[in-house]
């Protein structure tokens, strides 16, 4: 749904806008959308964790730990379920017309609750029973239809208008990850695509807001548990090596995607589709359970050290294709995480070449240093991937609360990966789901709707 007008956005802090004015009715407005927005993405990750413990039977909190314990059919069973449900909403969509719902942050069309609202919900049971993509796209809509539902009932300017709903957009990636600052520079980087001082106060308002008032449902902590990770010359070397990797990674999953959204199946196909797929996706994860869900615990894995080389190069292949296989059969939910993933995976196999060419070269690389160059990867990765290197790396520093003795290294990866993505693939993971669009098609294509 936002990806409707995410695709519409170019990023640039250039483009001159009138700033809209912030009078006190705004402010208002800004409070009630950051507690509204915080308490339903805690609602919504709650659900999420709910879902995911009942589908494979889990106690530990720990999505990859509760699928690897769970039975291979209970794995498989689980899949083809959430492939069973989501033919069932897309026969839906079919039978009432159903058209894909407006993105809420257009300010030219009114979004429409139900469909958005089923979207969001649909988007999280799946994706909390294993479906490999990502959380953050159905708090983030939901945020966007608060904002935009609270924004139509006051008198605002355009402009005002606009920038709030950006500032929901904000709020439920913040309250997503808790991820406050990150959270409202991708209101503004992102979403709005311009830069001026009072979308920077009123996006920090609101994901601040916002972010807090999820901690009544969610617990306060980092979304990775990761050491301290000092400044190193062999990760200022590794960043020349890897950025341009990073970039040709994220290039070629922009690519992956915009194919997937393109070629979304139509006719009776569309209702079979997500059944077939998903339960491929099962039986894959039987030996690879880290196939499964957003990638959030198989980042963490990584950062852990805990994958071997060859799992790595397995998943390096097998988590793109899951992700972009679910995508075109009709899947729901964002690519945040999964391209996240990616980098963390092309990073901690990069590492492995790099501490063994520096022990032939006598540099003394420790191999601990791994968990330093996935951190770099995912960073890189995900900037080049989003085309948005202060979001993502706000992002990453955020969701660690680490790395910040790596930022010399880490911008500079950060910037080789965006050069070479942008000559090799156009747009991002938003603007490569609007793949679709012509009219007729739309009501069996609700691609750029769900990023």
């Amino acid at each position: 749904m936002l990806t409707q007008y995410l695709s519409r956005r170019t990023p640039t802090a250039s483009e001159p806008e009138a700033a809209p004015q912030l009078t006190p009715v705004f402010w208002l407005l800004v409070v009630l959308i950051g507690v509204v927005s915080g308490l339903a993405s805690g609602l919504l990750i709650r659900m999420l964790h709910v879902i995911g413990s009942l589908a494979y039977n889990g106690h530990t909190g720990n999505m990859l730990e509760d699928v690897a314990s769970a039975s291979s059919f209970r794995r498989i069973a689980v899949l083809t379920l959430a492939g069973i449900i989501l033919s069932l909403f897309m026969a839906l969509e079919r039978h009432f017309k159903i058209r894909p719902p407006i993105s809420a942050a257009s300010t030219t069309e009114s979004p429409r609750t139900l469909p958005t609202l089923a979207e969001a919900f649909v988007s999280i049971l799946t994706v909390g029973m294993g479906v490999p993509l990502g959380r953050e796209a159905a708090l983030r809509e939901a945020a966007s239809l608060v904002a935009a539902r609270i924004s139509d009932r006051a008198p605002l300017t355009p402009q005002q208008r606009k920038l709030l709903i950006a500032c929901g957009a904000g709020a439920g990636m913040a309250a997503a990850y808790n991820v406050p600052f990150a959270g409202a520079i991708f209101a503004v980087e992102i979403v709005l695509g311009s830069f001026s001082i009072q979308a920077v106060l009123a996006a920090t308002a609101t994901s601040c807001i916002a972010t807090a008032c999820s901690w009544l449902l969610l617990p306060n902590v980092p979304a990775y548990q990761v050491p301290a990770l000092p400044f190193t010359v062999s990760a200022l070397v590794f960043a020349l090596l890897a950025g341009p990797f990073c970039g040709v990674g994220s290039a070629a999953f922009v690519r992956l995607i915009a194919w997937a959204c393109r070629h979304r199946p139509r006719g009776g196909f569309v209702l079979i589709a997500p059944i077939i797929v998903l339960t491929c996706v099962g039986v894959a994860s039987l030996p690879y359970p880290e196939l499964l869900g957003n990638g959030k615990e198989a980042i963490q894995s990584i950062f852990s050290n805990r994958e071997t080389v060859p799992a790595l190069v397995v998943l390096l292949f097998l988590r793109p294709i899951a992700t972009v296989a679910s995508l075109r059969s009709g899947a729901l939910g964002g690519l945040f995480t999964p391209v996240m993933s990616i980098g963390a995976i092309l990073g901690s196999l990069i590492a492995g070449l790099w501490v063994r060419v520096a022990s032939l070269l006598h540099l003394g690389v420790p191999a601990d240093n791994a968990l330093t160059f996935a951190f770099i990867g995912a960073g890189a990765t995900l900037a080049a991937g989003t085309q948005a290197p202060l979001s993502a790396v706000l992002f990453l520093l955020e969701m660690t609360h680490r790395g910040d003795a790596l930022l010399i290294p880490l911008l500079l990866a950060v910037a080789l990966a965006i050069l070479t993505h942008s000559r090799i693939a156009n747009g991002s993971i938003f603007s490569a789901r609007r793949s679709l669009p012509t009219a007729p098609q739309l009501s069996e294509n609700s691609c750029a709707s769900s990023s």
